[in-house]
């Protein structure tokens, strides 16, 4: 029955109580069973005055049918998630077996802890009785002195329950959990054997003490932490483990341990005995707490990302490769490169028959994909196989792939068969001939085909200049200047798009200014940044020149882009110095920062970025809670998103220092609508970050109220604003107020017709922004009709 119902209540929380609320809760929640305990233990001797022992059976078969009532009403009222408990359990597939659960190492690191968990115990337990047996011999002062101890053990727990273990566990986490009782046995053993040796008086006070922490820990603290360990695990497994340990895995335990004592016993000088297996178990413990933390942290990120990836070992362990052979004939063109794929990882053999199978495949996505891999492979010896092919393919692109393969492979020995297609009526497949042998077939296939190129430069047909630009956006070839030059100074928009493509493919510094100046073309903006940004870190210094000297904040904001595709050290730390000089442009820099792989690996860095995040979301959170959300219901939405924008950033700088596929992930499951997501996506913010990161960010990500928030932060951090027409004022007079909040609240107050700010909205209507001028002339104008 007690095995029945840890079950029944384990399962419960986990329920009722993301794996956040539980770290905070659980403590508490085991207060409820410390307090029975002091109840219970306290009115046996009372209730016995009146009634036999066997009757305290019926008490306790009251108490159960209390406690079924208790959890019939409690699953009324949180049906909709013990429905979706149902609904996962559904979806996960059939029952578990006890096979699977011991084949997994997470499971078993934590079946041995809870093992060791119960030889610590029992063997402290061993300790804790011979010591009192040798301190009182009279029954009545026994009797009393385990009065004092339970009844003062279990108002410790209690407090610890209540005060401690939650705050605890949600600062330090479940390592605090795991080792607080190995790391109390190493030093109550040590303790004890330092007395032993010394002949001191004492040694039963420490051993009191020691049993008094001991328990302590081990109902408080170990066991809330093992019930957000089970948090940690799939639901479809969750019960299995749940009930594999408390019914087979705790029993065993138990018996080990008395049977281990029971020998140790018979044994001379069996307490030293017992105090070095205390060590040894303390120390295996803590070792096994540092794997089990580590599993723990990858179940999170498992449960995070719910994909089940496909193993190659068990690809092919558990497939036979003529399955996929078979498949290789199927007219699904998906299952043949499924199958062609598995294959090659299987390290298939004869690659080569299949080759020459698929070549002239039906599907053109099969020959792409196939020509593809021969690309990158040192098959020379089916060359012929390709000569044939490009002489009978009908298909424009996968012919234009087919010579430049034969050309990559034969080089000068490629001439002859890919010149004959260098004036292709084709257009695709006569840039792939030119292509081909000016990039492959060296000194002599750049004269054919370059000559050939001219004449489409000097065309005048547009699209053969097009063809030609197309040609050289292509190449690696840094030549044919005055025809690049025409382009970028030409009326036609199309030709000088393709012109921009060519030189940042070519990398011609000669033409940088040409692609700074486009970038005050708005239609020419966003190709010009994509083509400066292919020139690397050799054009820094002209760009950050350039970035310090233009004012025009789109032109900054494109330019943000091309320093972090540049990828260097020196653009990136740029970037970085810039996000505290430029507000408006903080989160767009962060973004991109993130977007083009940014790495930092100055802590004191990552924490100022975050710092000023921080800062604007606390602000942000305040100004929403002062805000009227019917007067001001669009500004409100706008501050929301810039609240929002400034949290997404939290976690893109958390990316520049640590790994930023499982911060993606991490990101996209705490703004999910599911509380159990989001808590699991903060559990790893929790697991992963340090304990400096940590103290700043995770009072922001939980779900505390506002007044909460502020609390863990100083003063000096940030001050609360409580006054919303400073706000207002802010927002009127400070430039470095987003454009988009500044005109909503303009319009607002004039939609309100609010005359406190008319001051500043005379002084706004004179600036040179088009859209803030007109905006406040409009807004004075509504306020003067009241």
């Amino acid at each position: 029955v007690w095995m029945f119902v840890g079950i029944e209540f384990g399962i419960l929380t986990g329920i009722i109580f993301n794996i956040r609320q539980g770290k905070r809760l659980f403590g508490i929640i085991m207060s409820g069973e410390i307090l029975a305990g002091i109840i219970g233990g306290l009115s046996i001797g009372f209730i016995l005055q009146f009634i036999d022992i066997k009757s305290l059976l019926i008490i306790s078969i009251i108490a159960l049918f209390i406690s079924t009532i208790l959890l019939l009403r409690i699953i009324s009222k949180f049906q909709d998630r013990f429905d979706k408990v149902s609904t996962d359990e559904d979806s996960e597939g059939s029952s578990i077996s006890t096979r699977k659960i011991l084949s997994n190492n997470y499971y078993l690191i934590f079946f041995a802890i809870s093992v060791l968990s119960f030889l610590v115990f029992y063997f402290i337990d061993y300790i804790f009785y011979h010591s009192v047996e040798q301190q009182y011999s009279d029954e009545k002062e026994l009797a009393s002195f385990f009065g004092l101890f339970f009844a003062l053990l279990n108002i410790i727990n209690l407090f610890s329950s209540l005060f401690i273990s939650g705050k605890m566990l949600s600062r330090f986490g479940i390592v605090f959990g795991l080792i607080i009782i190995p790391i109390i046995t190493l030093a109550g053993t040590a303790s004890l054997l330092s007395i032993a040796f010394a002949s001191l008086g004492f040694a039963f006070f420490i051993v009191v003490g020691f049993k008094l922490l001991n328990e302590v820990s081990d109902i408080s603290i170990l066991n809330p932490t093992f019930k957000v360990i089970y948090q940690s695990i799939p639901m479809k497994y969750r019960l299995k483990v749940l009930a594999f340990r408390e019914t087979i895995i705790e029993p065993v335990a138990m018996g080990v341990a008395g049977l281990a004592l029971l020998g140790i016993g018979m044994l001379d000088d069996s307490i030293m005995i017992v105090y070095y297996l205390l060590f040894v178990f303390a120390i295996v413990w803590l070792f096994l707490s540092k794997l089990l933390k580590e599993h723990y942290v990858n179940s999170l990120k498992d449960m995070l990302s719910k994909r089940e990836l496909l193993d190659d070992d068990i690809l092919s362990d558990h497939i036979g490769q003529e399955v996929f052979i078979k498949n290789l004939d199927s007219d699904d063109e998906i299952e043949v490169l499924y199958s062609f794929d598995a294959l090659i990882k299987m390290k298939y053999d004869d690659i080569d028959r299949l080759i020459l199978k698929l070549i002239d495949h039906p599907s053109k996505r099969v020959r792409l994909y196939l020509l593809d891999f021969i690309a990158d492979k040192d098959i020379k010896h089916i060359m012929s196989i390709l000569k044939n092919q490009i002489n009978e393919e009908e298909d424009s692109e996968v012919l234009y792939t087919l010579l430049k393969v034969y050309s990559k492979h034969l080089s000068v020995d490629a001439i002859e068969l890919v010149s004959q297609y260098i004036h292709s009526k084709d257009r695709l497949v006569q840039e792939g001939a030119i292509i081909s042998m000016l990039q492959y077939c060296g000194v002599d296939g750049i004269l054919i085909a370059g000559k050939v190129l001219n004449d489409l430069f000097a065309s005048t047909k547009k699209e053969e200049n097009l063809l030609a630009l197309n040609i050289l956006s292509k190449m690696s070839i840094p030549s044919f200047y005055t025809p690049l030059e025409e382009a970028l100074n030409s009326k036609d928009e199309e030709i000088k798009r393709i012109a921009i493509m060519t030189v940042g493919n070519l990398s011609i510094k000669k033409f940088i200014p040409y692609l700074l100046k486009n970038l005050e073309v708005i239609r020419y903006r966003n190709l010009s940044s994509i083509a400066l940004g292919k020139f690397g870190s050799k054009i820094f210094d002209e760009l950050s020149s350039y970035f310090k000297e233009t004012k025009l904040f789109d032109i900054r904001r494109s330019l943000i882009k091309v320093f972090a595709n540049i990828e260097s050290k020196e653009s990136n730390f740029f970037l970085v110095d810039y996000s505290n000089k430029e507000p408006l442009l903080f989160d767009e820099i962060i973004i991109h920062l993130f977007d083009g792989d940014f790495i930092c690996n100055d802590e004191s860095k990552t924490i100022e970025l975050l710092e000023i995040s921080i800062k604007n979301i606390l602000y942000y959170m305040m100004v929403l809670e002062l805000l009227d959300k019917e007067q001001y219901s669009n500004s409100y939405i706008v501050i929301k998103e810039f609240k929002d924008q400034k949290i997404y950033s939290l976690f893109y700088i958390l990316g520049f220092i640590y790994s930023k596929t499982l911060i993606g992930q991490v990101k996209v499951n705490y703004f999910n609508s599911d509380a159990n997501k989001q808590a699991y996506a903060i559990e790893v913010i929790d697991n992963i970050v340090s304990n400096k990161i940590k103290k700043i960010i995770l009072p922001i990500l939980e779900q505390f109220s506002l007044d909460r928030r502020l609390s863990s932060y100083s003063t000096e951090f940030i001050k609360k604003e409580d006054d919303i027409n400073k706000f207002f004022l802010r927002v009127l007079e400070d430039d470095t107020i987003h454009i988009v909040l500044k005109l909503s609240i303009i319009y607002e107050i004039g939609q309100n017709r609010d005359k406190n700010y008319l001051k500043s909205l005379k002084k706004l209507a004179k600036v040179d922004d088009i859209d803030i001028k007109q905006t406040a002339i409009w807004a004075i104008k509504q306020i003067k009709k009241r």
